[in-house]
């Protein structure tokens, strides 16, 4: 047990820069994440690989994300918040100098694998100092702030890696970000402040193997399907095994008194649905992410520089909005904000389905304006209710659960996207954008039927939820 901490919650400016702070570092990591997306085509002609291949570069980013957050709680407890930092701040910083390197494939990997490891510290640390530190009457607004700055990732991640593309290459898209690196480090290191005492805390390390092997055995079969055959024995095989593994985390995780990830928390329903619905809209977010870049540029024969502007427009938009959306939270409640935000959410995905493969570019840049507003309304806001809903010794605990599976069920959607693009491509050889939409289409089949099943989760955990 640790002993008794007050931590006096307040509102300055050492709190709202070491917010900025992290939320650099998150905004350097998606946007590097979504430029990615917009480089793939290149990517693949440069190093001589196919589409499944390729989306390793975002795969197993969300890979690291998702084997290193569920360390988050025990991280948090065990070492200082700035010692936290720093190590997050080095670990990104050498996987961007090896992407500007990158002389081959393998390198570039190694690269994204150090700032997944990064992203995995970064992204629950800043939710936590958030909830720790932050003033309850402010917490939803300074959650929008804070994702205001990550959102702008998505924003110009695109444009910004096709523009660099065409200029110097995408290698100085990591040689851009060397800059922020700094910035966010000097701000990191100068004004965050430590809210809790440490414990010293036992490490998990059976929890973590079962966890980490679990979630690539689920992921590597995923991405490797197209090529091996949907009844391959090898990816029936890794993904049974994926089960038990996750069976036998669940069981230990239930008899240490201090799990790697706390379970106990699926108890409560709110936190429970609003957690399905994040974990679906985030299959849909990155997945939409993946294809639509790849589809106007093996489809529609924009430039890499027009499929990264898409989305450009909207995603300003929802991210100038999230501190307003933020601000409606504190002032009214969550139910209007989501519920409007999820309602444009599952519209969008009901046209997307219909429309995406047949549209101009010009058109899919309007459309993209419905799910990104719905998104600046629904997910900040249901993540602060979830989380607030919970106990606030559990904060910790909240963050880690969501933060891990949303990394995992990403790199699932990008798997799947890849999956079922590389299988249209396959059936038409002969004509690889026809090829490119057809498996589009099924993928955005699979977005609309998650979408309903956001709407659903969503609303069944704003009226189980208390009115906060």
């Amino acid at each position: 047990m640790s002993e008794a901490f007050t931590f006096e919650r307040r509102l300055d400016a050492r709190l709202i820069i070491s917010v900025v702070a992290l939320g650099l570092m998150g905004f350097v990591a998606i946007a590097s994440e979504t430029a990615m997306n917009v480089i793939f085509p290149t990517l693949m002609q440069e190093f001589g690989i196919p589409t499944s291949t390729v989306q390793w570069v975002t795969t197993v980013n969300l890979l690291m994300l998702a084997i290193i957050i569920p360390t988050s709680s025990w991280l948090t407890k065990r070492f200082k918040t700035k010692t936290l930092f720093i190590a997050a701040w080095a670990f990104f910083t050498i996987g961007t100098l090896l992407g500007l390197w990158s002389p081959s494939f393998s390198v570039l990997i190694i690269g994204r694998i150090l700032q997944g490891i990064s992203g995995g510290i970064t992204i629950p640390l800043m939710n936590i100092i958030i909830l720790e530190q932050v003033p309850f009457k402010n917490t939803a607004t300074i959650m929008g702030i804070a994702t205001l700055v990550i959102v702008l990732g998505p924003a110009l991640g695109p444009a910004f890696g096709g523009m660099i593309v065409g200029i110097a290459g995408w290698r100085m898209i990591f040689g851009c970000m060397l800059p922020l690196l700094v910035i966010a480090g000097i701000c990191g290191i100068s004004c965050i402040r430590q809210s809790r005492v440490l414990e010293k805390a036992p490490f998990d390390l059976l929890s973590f193997l079962l966890l980490g092997a679990s979630f690539f055995l689920i992921i590597y079969p995923l991405s490797t399907i197209s090529h091996v055959g949907i009844g391959s024995p090898m990816v029936w095989g890794m993904l049974a095994a994926a089960i038990v593994l996750l069976a036998l985390f669940i069981l230990h995780a239930k008899k240490v008194e201090k799990p790697l990830l706390n379970l106990s928390i699926l108890k409560t329903p709110v936190f429970t649905f609003c957690l399905i619905a994040l974990l679906c809209c985030q299959f849909v977010t990155l997945t939409r992410g993946f294809m639509i870049p790849n589809l106007f540029q093996l489809h529609g024969g924009v430039s890499a520089f027009m499929a990264g502007i898409i989305v450009l427009p909207a995603c300003i938009v929802s991210a100038l909005m999230n501190p307003f959306s933020g601000r409606i939270y504190d002032t009214i409640g969550p139910k209007i904000p989501v519920t409007i935000g999820f309602i444009l959410i599952l519209a969008d995905l009901l046209i997307e389905m219909l429309f995406m493969v047949h549209v101009s570019a010009y058109v899919m840049m309007g459309i993209c304006f419905i799910y990104c507003i719905g998104q600046s309304f629904a997910l900040g806001n249901v993540t602060t209710f979830a989380l607030r809903n919970l106990p606030g010794d559990q904060y910790a605990d909240g963050t880690a659960v969501t933060n891990t599976l949303q990394q995992l069920f990403g790199a699932i959607g990008t798997a799947v996207a890849s999956t079922l693009i590389t299988f249209g491509q396959a059936a038409m050889p002969d004509d690889i954008g026809q090829g490119t939409a057809n498996g589009t289409q099924w993928a955005l089949y699979v977005n609309f039927a998650l979408g309903v099943i956001i709407f659903i989760c969503a609303m069944k955990g704003l009226r189980s939820g208390k009115k906060q």
